[in-house]
């Protein structure tokens, strides 16, 4: 037990560490994975967006010839008329980002945006934007928003670009992976509250079967003396001299009456001993003087200590 209690201790800590190590790459890898998953559907999301929004509205048509303009819907007709900004609201373009964002993430998350004329912010942009924009942390992607090839719209506006930013991506990962962590934990927990019961039930046993080592080593101590004093007792009967002398019989046989109820009380220990592993062991404690122990020790090997002239 002595050799083989660490090693089993080494080798169970061993798994238990390359559990841990090997949950936490697990961890990682589906963080990663969730991340490039992040970012692709962020991407495709942004290009949807920018395509729905370079589409021409069906509304949108040019004054025919013959049309009589007034100075002010003349100043309405220039070319900024078809940029993005000026045909959609911002509301609008919220909308179809939110739209677009939630057929790809298959959930609602934040997200601000904003729609750049000539690499210049404009005032077409969400609440927050300006919050969130220098922020390097964030999801941030930029899309060209360029009329389609053959359109009305081509080669007549300026350039503009769709900017959209999704905060707290972390946040976002974190919900996604949330519940891997949960369970990785949870199971890690009973894993590591098994091992250490298993070490502590191991360290039980290890020091019962010390107990039970000193325990028997003590017994045959403690058989062997009685029964020597039992043995002298019965040759100092065998004498004439002694059974003649009705003191000295009555001395002998109280000695091996006694020497018989300490082998019982012995046995009895034995069976005690027994009850270790059901834990059903009760004390009998009481107040003993020490000089009757003593004596009764004394008394115990006085035989043993006579037959060698001790």
């Amino acid at each position: 037990m002595k050799r083989i209690f660490p090693v089993i201790t080494i080798l169970i800590l061993l798994s238990l560490l390359g559990l841990i190590f090997f949950q936490w790459l697990w961890i990682k890898s589906a963080q990663n994975i969730k991340e490039q998953q992040l970012s692709d559907n962020v991407t495709k999301a942004t290009a949807e967006a920018a395509e729905r929004l370079m589409q021409e509205k069906n509304s949108l048509s040019f004054p025919r010839k013959n049309d009589v303009l007034f100075p002010q819907e003349k100043m309405q007709m220039d070319f900024f008329k078809f940029s993005v900004i000026q045909r959609f609201k911002k509301e609008e373009i919220n909308e179809i980002i939110r739209a677009a964002l939630k057929k790809y993430l298959m959930k609602d998350v934040h997200f601000e945006f904003a729609i750049a004329q000539n690499y210049i912010y404009t005032d077409m942009q969400s609440d927050a934007f300006s919050k969130y924009e220098g922020d390097t942390n964030n999801l941030r992607r930029v899309y060209p928003l360029v009329a389609q090839s053959g359109g009305s719209l081509e080669n007549i506006i300026k350039e503009e670009s769709l900017v959209i930013i999704v905060p707290d991506e972390g946040k976002i990962i974190l919900k996604d992976i949330l519940w891997f962590i949960i369970g990785s934990i949870f199971f890690t927990l009973i894993i590591t509250t098994a091992f250490f019961v298993t070490i502590r039930t191991l360290l039980r046993q290890k020091k019962l079967s010390e107990i039970k080592s000193d325990f028997i080593n003590n017994m045959t101590h403690e058989f062997k003396t009685p029964l020597a004093t039992i043995s002298l007792a019965v040759d100092a009967l065998k004498n004439e001299k002694v059974v003649a002398d009705k003191e000295k019989t009555s001395y002998f046989t109280g000695v091996i009456k006694e020497e018989n109820k300490r082998m019982n009380k012995q046995v009895e220990a034995i069976l005690q001993a027994a009850l270790l592993d059901k834990q059903q062991v009760q004390l009998n404690l009481k107040k003993r003087s020490a000089h009757e122990l003593i004596n009764a020790a004394v008394n115990n090997i006085a035989l043993p200590i006579e037959e060698k002239n001790g």
